[in-house]
């Protein structure tokens, strides 16, 4: 890939202290999209940021002078061979471009929304017009929570990094045992910020909760004659299933009230097979997100809640 070191600029995002240094590749009337320069001079992934989230620019600085340098030894002295930056035709709806190409290569984005620099990291499923991340303990490797962004309130994206690439990698050498949560939507009552959704149960496999979504969508009378989408969540499990005789699992959520009253901003937990774990999970979650809203739901596997659909909201999931 050829760029120009004459480009090499640092981005300031709201922070006269913290910054970034990239290449610009892309630009358009409200975004732009840099390759990252880490402190080495090393090209290491790309970043996407919103204008509005931009405080300054700075170019031909003493820094970026010595980075410049850098950037003259390190393409001498490259990563190595697994890792090298990916070009991209960044065309049309780039947001979208980006979103979907992670979810259909199931590689590791990061994310940021409103003011502030929390990074949410993980792998990503899009969902008309949000985002469904699992978040990865970038410290561990495991699955943590997993949280509902809206697309629109997007301000930063960091995607093909090295560290992501390991990271990847290591999450997948950690096994865990799997469930599957079937989730249906109701996209005539769903806005956006918000998402009318009815949580159909949790599964064995993929394949018999997509079967169920399949009858609830042709057969349940309250979601067949109604504009209605399904979508399948990989969930990992911490404990032991086999000390269940009913196979109850646990899981944490919390969200906060848009100005309609509808819930927002929504984060849940991976599944639990205790109680005392999913109340430990709930303190951390706290500790960690602001939410109006926090609780616990049961679910016993393989039980199918909201039979009647719209016409009878009936969640059979016991709150504690």
């Amino acid at each position: 890939m050829t760029y120009s070191k004459d480009e090499l600029v640092e981005i300031y995002t709201g922070s006269e202290v913290a910054f970034s240094v990239g290449i610009s590749v892309y630009e358009d009337d409200d975004k732009c999209i840099y390759m990252n320069v880490d402190p080495r001079g090393m090209i290491d992934g790309y970043y996407l940021v919103m204008k509005r989230y931009i405080s300054s620019i700075e170019k031909e600085t003493e820094y970026l002078s010595m980075i410049n340098s850098y950037i003259s030894y390190a393409e001498k002295h490259p990563y190595s061979d697994w890792f090298k930056l990916q070009e991209i035709d960044f065309h049309g709806d780039v947001i979208r471009q980006i979103l979907c190409t992670a979810a259909e290569e199931n590689n590791i984005l990061a994310i940021k929304t409103g003011t502030n620099d929390f990074i949410y990291e993980g792998y990503v499923s899009c969902d008309g017009e949000f985002i469904h991340m699992k978040c990865i303990d970038v410290s561990t490797a495991k699955l943590m929570e997993c949280v509902e962004l809206p697309i629109s309130k997007i301000n930063w994206i960091g995607f093909g990094e090295a560290e992501q690439i390991l990271l990847d990698y290591a999450h997948k050498e950690i096994s865990c045992e799997v469930l599957y949560r079937l989730i249906i939507t109701d996209t005539e009552l769903s806005y956006e910020g918000y998402s009318e959704n009815f949580h159909i149960g949790i599964f064995e496999t993929k394949a018999i909760a997509e079967a169920t979504a399949a009858y609830y969508l042709e057969n349940v009378e309250g979601f067949k004659d109604y504009s209605c989408r399904y979508r399948v969540e990989e969930k990992c499990v911490y404990g032991s299933l086999t000390n269940s005789e009913l196979k109850e699992v646990w899981i944490v959520w919390g969200y906060s009230y848009n100005d309609k009253g509808d819930e927002t901003d929504i984060i849940e937990s991976q599944l639990f097979c205790t109680k005392e774990q999913a109340e430990n999970e709930l303190e951390r979650l706290k500790a960690d997100y602001k939410r109006d809203e926090w609780g616990v739901d049961k679910y016993i596997i393989g039980a199918k809640n909201c039979r009647k659909g719209l016409l009878e909201y009936e969640y059979k999931n016991i709150s504690v």
